[in-house]
């Protein structure tokens, strides 16, 4: 029973390092339930080879030995220093404005980490809501003129920096729209007056219990 119970112990160790949850992590490697995995937690089998191997195919930073037996390290020393990103503890409006001088409050590794270029955070109550909830978004900067339809992004404008989703993209004329569309008002601009975009990726709030929520065309 101390090996079954160290197998679950170790897989949990994982899932909070990726900042996620059973459910999300067993969505997240291509299980369409998290049965299997609480199967381990109740000591009915420990993890198998081919679970290690598709942990590790998804989040190679994880260590196949570590998973299968516990020696060694959770962290494969060959991804030890990749898929990290600076984060940002402060709000995305002064973080963005004033990028060169801040320095990152720290380092992020995660599902999303090598997709992204920073991570920041936001309390925007047109995108969050009015209930103080603070999300972690995970960003990635983009040409201006390759922005999509329907995905979410961080736009510095001549007067403010703006977290929004486009809802109607026009040629050259844009409108983004927030989450809370009755309390906020559409805000319509031209392409040229984006001085730099980010396309958020990913985002984790108090909401989703701290997992990672991909946010891409949904």
């Amino acid at each position: 029973m101390t090996n079954k119970r160290n197998n679950w112990e170790r897989l949990m160790m994982a899932i909070e390092w990726l900042n996620m949850t059973p459910n999300s992590f067993a969505m997240h490697i291509g299980m369409t339930r998290a049965e299997s995995l609480y199967h381990i937690q109740r000591g009915n089998f420990g993890i198998s080879p081919d679970l290690a191997d598709r942990i590790t195919r998804y989040f190679p930073e994880i260590n196949r030995t570590w998973l299968l037996t516990g020696a060694g390290n959770m962290l494969d020393n060959k991804h030890n220093t990749s898929h990290r990103i600076p984060f940002y503890d402060g709000d995305i409006e002064t973080i963005l404005q004033a990028n060169a001088e801040h320095q990152p409050s720290g380092y992020i590794r995660g599902p999303y980490a090598n997709m992204c270029d920073i991570a920041v955070h936001s309390t925007s109550k047109a995108m969050l809501g009015p209930s103080g909830c603070v999300a972690t978004l995970f960003i990635k900067l983009c040409d201006p003129a390759q922005l999509k339809v329907g995905s979410e992004y961080i736009l510095q404008l001549p007067s403010r920096v703006v977290w929004r989703k486009i809802s109607l993209l026009e040629e050259y004329d844009i409108t983004l729209t927030a989450h809370d569309s009755i309390n906020y008002e559409d805000i319509k601009i031209n392409v040229s007056d984006i001085l730099l975009s980010w396309e958020v990726i990913a985002k984790s709030t108090s909401q989703h219990n701290g997992y990672l929520h991909d946010i891409r065309n949904t």
